[in-house]
């Protein structure tokens, strides 16, 4: 027996319809897998689609008019229509077809109840799995967490902090080599901890510090590119950061010393994934065809890890007590339009993510590779990403060799 499925949303938060959708789509694959059909494909209306407009509906039925299809599932048969005459049209025609119409949830049935219940169980099993994967996760350095305690006292010193950081002379060296790099324009210039500090700020420093301490506690020495490349990871991760500086500079006239960290640990859910639920994610690695598609992406996560890459990233950041402001950005950059209204930051890293994939990947330019709701909140147009492109590739060539930034 075969079938197809059908699911549409008329939510008009992103989220809100994401997650309307997704339910409707799991039970639709739970019901053919207990039930031994063949699910062929699953229809699902697009943005646009409007009560009396349902675009996708319409494909389904010349579909199972020229293939042979025995069931069209849908959550509950008002996903089809609102209007009686028109349900009653699709049914006929899908009798027609000699295709049985199978609502999962009867009208009889409190949607609600149901709705409420699985969330509520779903919410307790992903808790429980995040707080069992994080468990195992090493903690940050002392050196860090002290430096990020130093940071929110308005009484603390360079000191301090300078003293602090020289007790583990590997990550001062580090943050050294990095502060020095053509990047911040003080090459080979900055000798200590506590010029670094004068010069670049508390928040600077802490975000370097922060960034290469992640970058040693989670990059193997040995890594199989063919699998995950951790390499392409950092360069992706550091264009991001670099980028979103650009952006918080050019459209909010902001010099926000936190960008730079956000955008580093923007995707680090996905290496905490990588290494700690290794065999469930490349499953969904691989079966992700669009790796620059976040919706494909966080569906494939979703199925075969039972949780997102913000999702866990977030966890972690709140484990690790890092400000929230980062914690935010982790859960939120891809769907920044979440909250209204919006948090800055979320939107800065979802532009700088985007930029980052078309520079990481070698991509020719095309609007199409940016999220059309950051853009179209931001009002950027061609000619405003263009321009924005050319200042970041001007801000990457002053580091020169992007691979040994971290090392």
């Amino acid at each position: 027996m075969n079938a197809v499925g059908y699911i549409c949303s008329f939510e008009e938060n992103s989220y809100a319809r994401e997650t309307e959708l997704e339910i409707q789509r799991v039970h639709i694959i739970e019901y053919c897998s207990k039930n031994n059909i063949k699910l062929e494909k699953i229809f699902e209306e697009p943005k646009d689609a409007r009560h009396d407009f349902k675009p996708e509906l319409l494909s389904l039925l010349k579909y199972i008019s020229k293939k042979q299809t025995d069931e069209v599932i849908v959550f509950k048969d008002e996903k089809l229509a609102d209007n009686r005459i028109v349900k009653e049209w699709i049914k006929n025609e899908l009798k027609k077809a000699n295709s049985k119409l199978t609502p999962i949830i009867n009208d009889s049935d409190n949607v609600i109840d149901i709705l409420v219940e699985e969330h509520q169980n779903s919410k307790a099993s992903k808790a429980n799995y995040i707080k069992n994967k994080i468990e195992v996760i090493p903690s940050l350095p002392e050196v860090v967490n002290k430096v990020m305690e130093l940071v929110q006292d308005p009484k603390s010193s360079a000191n301090q902090m300078a003293q602090i950081i020289s007790y583990d002379p590997g990550l001062a060296s580090r943050v050294l080599k990095m502060v020095n790099s053509a990047y911040y324009g003080f090459e080979k210039q900055i000798s200590s901890i506590q010029h670094a500090l004068a010069i670049l700020g508390y928040s600077t420093i802490r975000g370097l510090l922060l960034s290469a301490s992640i970058y040693r506690i989670f990059t193997p020495k040995n890594s199989d590119e063919k699998v995950f490349d951790y390499n392409k990871f950092w360069r992706h991760s550091l264009i991001t950061a670099i980028s979103g500086q650009v952006i918080s500079k050019k459209l909010f006239n902001l010099k926000d010393e936190e960008i730079f960290s956000m955008g580093l640990l923007h995707d680090l859910g996905k290496i905490i994934l990588e290494q700690y639920d290794h065999d469930n994610y490349m499953k969904a690695y691989n079966a992700t065809q669009n790796q620059f598609d976040p919706k494909e992406v966080l569906e494939n996560e979703e199925k075969f890890c039972a949780i997102t890459h913000p999702e866990v990233a977030y966890v972690l950041a709140e484990h690790w007590n890092l400000p929230s402001s980062i914690s935010q950005v982790l859960l939120k950059h891809h769907y920044p339009l979440i909250d209204s209204p919006p948090d800055t930051h979320s939107l800065i890293i979802n532009l700088a993510n985007s930029f980052s994939n078309i520079i990481t990947e070698e991509k020719d330019f095309d609007v199409h590779l940016f999220d059309v709701e950051t853009l179209l909140y931001l009002k950027l147009d061609d000619e405003d990403l263009l321009e924005l492109l050319e200042e970041i590739h001007l801000e990457i060539d002053k580091i020169g060799n992007l691979d040994s930034f971290f090392k």
